[in-house]
């Protein structure tokens, strides 16, 4: 549930995201060859199913544009506290597209390579979706608006 709480845009689509991995792993469970282990081979499963969920439902390549955020001058507010629970309640606020590629290369070590070909689109646009995740998680923390959001 955890991996496609990552992939969701909320509960309900992660529950149907679940449950459409779970009959896939059931249907294909005589498939599993033994190489590797087969909670990784169950992982993959269910980022497929997410990644064709968000694809079939809510996947859109084209977002606006997002200001630039400067990096270098980036500062965590020292008052800051989030808890794993509120950090992944603003990745899931994130564009579909924006939220795919981030959990692809940030958190499942994909790289943008893999991610493009998986997504079937450019490298460049690979990074340019984890580059505006970033400035929006970013922009978000910097503004404090994440507070509301928590909601």
């Amino acid at each position: 549930m955890g991996i496609a709480l990552r992939y969701a845009g909320s509960r309900e689509h992660a529950q149907d995201i679940l449950q459409e991995a779970f009959i896939t792993i059931l249907s294909k469970c005589k498939d599993y060859r033994g190489s590797g282990s087969f909670e990784g081979w169950m992982t993959r499963i269910v980022i497929n199913t997410a990644i064709s969920f968000n694809r079939k439902w809510e996947y859109r390549r084209n977002e606006l544009p997002e200001e630039h955020v400067n990096w270098e001058n980036f500062e965590v507010p020292a008052d800051l506290k989030l808890q794993e629970k509120d950090l992944l309640k603003l990745v899931q606020r994130l564009p579909p597209g924006y939220r795919t590629v981030f959990n692809l290369y940030v958190i499942d070590g994909f790289s943008h390579e893999e991610i493009a070909d998986q997504l079937n689109f450019s490298v460049s646009t690979s990074k340019t979706q984890l580059m505006k995740a970033k400035n929006r998680l970013a922009d978000w923390l910097v503004k404090r608006e994440y507070k509301d959001m928590m909601q």
